[in-house]
C-alpha cells in the first residue's frame, strides 16, 4: 500500500503443492505455468507456476484473508 505496487507476483516448482496451496491461501490467482523456467543443478529443466495479486484485487484480499492485521 505504501508503495502503491500495481502487482505482487508470486512463483512456486510445479512440483511443490505445499507452496502453491499456501500462495493460493494468500489470495493469489495461479496465472498459469512457465515450462523450462529454470534448470536445477542436475540439469534438469524445471517448470514453475506463477500467481499474482492486482492492485484492483488487494482491497477484498486485505479485509478477507489478513483482516487480523488491519
Amino acid at each position: 500500500e505504501i508503495m502503491d505496487f500495481r502487482r505482487v507476483q508470486f512463483s512456486a516448482d510445479i512440483r511443490n503443492i505445499r507452496s502453491q496451496k499456501a500462495i493460493k491461501k494468500l489470495g493469489a490467482t495461479k496465472e498459469g505455468v512457465f515450462r523450462a523456467n529454470y534448470m536445477d543443478t542436475s540439469g534438469v529443466s524445471r517448470d514453475d507456476v506463477y500467481f499474482s495479486i492486482i492492485h484492483t484485487e488487494w482491497n477484498d484480499i486485505r479485509r478477507n484473508v489478513f483482516k487480523e492485521f488491519i
